[in-house]
């Protein structure tokens, strides 16, 4: 007889494992997946050895004594048993299956639970004693040969865990032989911006000339996106990011929205007029991603075409970003063209860079010059008029300031602009 819950106590040596493997059987024969079934061992070398019971029980069923007991628990027939054992056997040797450790088990929730707390869940943990001993052997051995640094230098590159080091050697030696004839060269980052360039160029001719609804440009791993509507005219990212404002509230109401400080004023107005809570954050992925972790925020957008949603972890995703621009347009009987045009409130300078050796100075010097305005300094100085505002903020790896302008009419935009430029001079490439 099948029992749907069922659990052993069992000590040393009384037939634990036959058990386990009887009742895993059992499972699999009734029509269970592999990679449904949970089995959890004490010891890596149970796990293993439950494995192998398992794949040589199936080879040798009609001579082992498990067959006898599947009968019992199962109530089929010896005769159908050995009839669908290869199927069985195939199914479990194909499938991803869960015969762990409970340290394992628990690991993997560990993990699970960090990318929650938007942690990265690259930790380690040591299975046993016996592997902590042989890492201190194993390092005691190479500061012995003087190769300690290199070794520090090669273990920060892999996770910053040393514990790592076996498997970085192990994937050290299987890649050298592909990557031993390959040659690294530094490039201008302007060449990538220009190759990034060139493709929204053809993709405008694409959506033009095949009448597409709108066109979808992706950087090289996919975390960012940009799109461009049915005339092939480039949407900005943070006009998305108003566009899916109330795609957003409408299950999730009064949640806060995460959007940077470059982003357009339609952004906060549209998250208001919806009934969500505005949040403006510093530029960059670190602290857009701890904004919506600390405000719970529903999702964000960055000018950079980096969007974060909470139920991703909080992290940016261009191919959900995808699917979200995708209902939304498939929900309206408007083109993309006429959803984007009443959040076209206000005129944009893009970024524009200015090379300026003390940047603090000159940021500062902006600040009293326009402190008739609302100044800040989330990120950089922000200073906010009635019909217009601007933000300057420094690069951190350049001799660079970043400026953005924002105003409701296009000559009130060169107006200020040509204004503030006069303070930092002439603006670079890039």
């Amino acid at each position: 007889m099948f029992i749907n819950n069922l659990a052993y106590e069992a000590s040393a040596g009384s037939g634990k494992t036959f058990m386990l493997v009887v009742r895993y059987l059992s499972l699999l024969f009734k029509g269970a997946s592999p990679s449904r079934i949970l089995a959890l061992t004490f010891t890596n070398k149970a796990a293993n050895e439950m494995q192998e019971r398992i794949v040589q029980t199936l080879e040798e069923l009609e001579s082992r004594g498990e067959l006898d007991e599947i009968v019992k628990v199962t109530e089929l027939s010896s005769e159908y048993l050995l009839a669908n054992r290869q199927r069985v056997l195939g199914e479990f040797l194909n499938s991803h299956t869960k015969i762990m450790t409970i340290d394992s088990f628990f690991t993997q929730i560990l993990r699970k639970f960090s990318l929650y707390a938007s942690l990265m869940p690259d930790f380690s943990t040591f299975s046993s004693q016996h592997e902590l001993k042989l890492l201190s052997r194993f390092l005691k051995e190479v500061s012995v040969a003087g190769k300690k640094e290199m070794l520090i230098t090669l273990s920060l590159q892999s996770n910053k865990r040393l514990s790592d080091i076996f498997f970085l050697l192990d994937e050290f030696y299987i890649k050298f032989g592909e990557v031993k004839d390959m040659e690294f060269k530094r490039q201008d980052y302007l060449q990538f911006e220009s190759e990034a360039l060139l493709c929204m160029s053809e993709l405008k001719k694409i959506v033009n000339k095949k009448q597409c609804d709108f066109g979808v440009c992706y950087d090289g791993d996919a975390d960012r996106l940009m799109m461009v509507d049915e005339t092939g005219r480039t949407i900005g990212c943070d006009l998305m990011t108003a566009l899916m404002v109330p795609y957003f509230l409408k299950d999730n109401p009064g949640a806060t929205v995460v959007y940077d400080l470059r982003s357009s004023l339609v952004v906060s107005e549209e998250i208001l007029k919806h009934g969500g809570t505005p949040r403006r954050e510093r530029v960059g992925h670190s602290f857009m991603k701890k904004a919506l972790r600390d405000s719970h925020a529903v999702f964000g957008g960055e000018l950079s075409g980096h969007f974060y949603y909470r139920d991703n972890f909080n992290a940016d995703s261009g191919m959900i970003t995808m699917t979200h621009m995708l209902n939304i347009v498939g929900s309206s009987d408007k083109k993309v063209s006429e959803l984007i045009e009443p959040l076209r409130r206000y005129y944009a300078s893009g970024e524009t860079n200015f090379k300026v050796e003390n940047k603090e100075a000159k940021m500062d010097e902006l600040a009293r010059i326009f402190k008739t305005g609302e100044v800040d300094y989330l990120d950089g100085v922000t200073v906010r008029f009635k019909d217009w505002w601007f933000n300057c903020r420094p690069s951190n790896t350049e001799p660079l300031l970043r400026l953005n302008v924002e105003a409701k009419s296009k000559e009130l935009l060169a107006e200020k602009f040509a204004e503030i430029e006069k303070y930092l001079g002439k603006p670079i490439e890039g």
